[in-house]
């Protein structure tokens, strides 16, 4: 969104300034039409890979979500033997660095792994808005608090 918005203004600023250079516009509406289709390309792919459900996560459980709102699937956290979370949740495109490396393919990864006696399970999300991050991160802190063993990775 940062992207879009300083291409929006560099666009409005040229053409402003320079009414008589149709190739530049032409050539900023170009770059700026290379630039959407790049995110929505992997926004699609974020999706695919997300599997279009939502995770609600408590202090006991994680409840998988149709995007209807249906549930789906209910796991207990107490099942887990471990618990394998990030250091530090946050939101994707949060600087320019980011926004590059989106635009490469490489999408900012948040997740949570779930170990059983029997399998490894991993949830990749995408955490929407600061409150969001900061409700993870206090909920991590909370199965800590309760015995769950979490492993950290960076």
């Amino acid at each position: 969104m940062l992207l879009m918005l300083l291409l929006s203004v560099t666009l409005g600023v040229l053409i402003g300034l320079y009414k008589k250079l149709g190739w530049l516009e032409i050539s900023i509406l170009v770059l700026y039409a290379a630039a959407f289709i790049a995110l929505f390309k992997n926004q699609r792919r974020l999706a695919g890979r997300l599997g279009n459900k939502f995770i609600e996560m408590d202090e006991q459980e994680l409840r998988l979500m149709s995007k209807k709102g249906n549930l789906q699937e209910v796991i207990q956290l107490q099942k887990a033997e471990k618990i394998t979370v990030k250091d530090e949740y946050s939101l994707p495109q949060q600087t320019a660095k980011e926004i590059g490396q989106e635009m490469a393919g490489s999408v900012k990864q948040n997740f949570l792994i779930l170990q059983s006696p029997n399998e490894a399970r991993r949830f990749d999300f995408e955490i929407e808005s600061y409150f969001m991050a900061n409700q993870l991160n206090k909920l991590v802190n909370s199965w800590a608090t309760r015995g769950f063993n979490i492993e950290r990775i960076s």
